[in-house]
């Protein structure tokens, strides 16, 4: 079993598209609110919350599921507590201006934070005070000192895409959709330069596991735990001519993206 967390604008949403061409249906997905998830998820949800991790366990193993990513994905470690762990982490300060752009653009309605941003209600400092330790809680979730955790970072993909191929045989870049248009890049960067410092003084733990995870990856370390970390994760097999298909529009707009030099999804 691989338990994947998806931690918002780190391109979790076009990773998602990546384990499906590789897992096909053993691939399934955990949101907030059960959108878009399988009957074996949202019954399995509700078992965990009922503290019945058994029979949660075993709904998932009779769906054939052996992979789970999403927002929530981390709640079924109670029914795996040996599952293989992993989530993508990136620059913390890009990674809140990311999320601040796209309430702003695309809000919510059921989000009150979304839509005081898309409204203009919201000050830039106080969105960043409520991520404080956001990816140090989110890694946290996933930790274990008895399970290692694969760490991948957005900005080493393609380190990550080798670990995967050599240790899963998953194939294809991993990838980086993107969403927020080129016209947007001038306000991501007035935004970071404007509240550089309180940027840092606020994300200050962020941003130096960040660091320390990029170090990792270029030193060869970060790859070595992941290889160990993903030593339970399933390994790849035939995907359905639909899922084919899916997973080539998805790289189309991953190229577009890039072309077009949007953000990271």
């Amino acid at each position: 079993m691989l338990i994947s967390l998806h931690i918002s604008k780190t391109a979790g949403t076009a990773f998602r598209i990546f384990l499906e061409s590789n897992l096909g249906r053993a691939a399934a997905f955990a949101y907030a609110g059960e959108r878009g998830a399988r009957p074996e998820i949202r019954q399995a949800m509700a078992l965990l919350k009922r503290g019945e991790a058994g029979q949660a366990k075993e709904m998932i193993q009779q769906g054939g599921i052996e992979a789970i990513h999403g927002h929530v994905a981390y709640e079924f470690l109670q029914a795996f507590p040996d599952a293989a762990t992993m989530t993508w982490l990136r620059d913390p300060v890009q990674r809140a201006v990311s999320e601040w752009l796209t309430m702003k653009r695309s809000p919510d309605p059921e989000n009150p934070e979304s839509v005081a941003v898309a409204n203009g209600e919201a000050k830039f400092e106080a969105f960043l005070e409520k991520r404080r330790d956001f990816l140090s809680h989110c890694v946290g979730l996933l930790q274990d000192n008895d399970r290692p955790l694969a760490l991948f970072a957005a900005e080493r993909a393609g380190e990550a895409a080798e670990v995967m191929r050599r240790e899963l045989g998953w194939r294809g870049a991993a990838p980086s959709r993107n969403r927020t248009p080129a016209s947007a890049q001038e306000e991501a960067a007035a935004l970071t330069k404007t509240h550089a410092d309180s940027a840092k003084d606020i994300l200050g733990a962020d941003i130096a596991l960040h660091r320390q995870l990029l170090a990792d990856w270029d030193s060869g370390a970060a790859a070595e735990r992941a290889a160990l970390a993903l030593r339970n994760a399933p390994h790849r097999r035939a995907a359905s001519p639909l899922r084919r298909a899916r997973r080539a529009a998805g790289v189309a707009r991953e190229r577009a993206g890039r072309f077009l030099r949007r953000d990271w999804a």
